[in-house]
C-alpha cells in the first residue's frame, strides 16, 4: 500500500465512503466525511477517485 493510500485510509477515505465537497476553490480541499470536516492538501487530494 502506498503511503498516500495509507494516509487516506487512516482519515476514513476508503471504498464506498460517502464524501461531500464543501470547498474547492484555492488552497486545501475541504470535504465532509461522515459529519466531519477534513482539509486535504492538493497533493493528497489528487490521489482520491470519486464516482457517483
Amino acid at each position: 500500500m502506498l503511503q498516500s493510500q495509507k494516509r487516506l485510509y487512516e482519515l476514513g477515505l476508503h471504498k464506498n465512503a460517502c464524501v461531500r465537497v464543501i470547498k474547492n476553490d484555492f488552497g486545501p480541499l475541504i470535504i465532509n466525511l461522515s459529519g466531519n470536516k477534513l482539509a486535504l492538501g492538493r497533493g493528497l487530494a489528487c490521489h482520491v477517485i470519486v464516482e457517483r
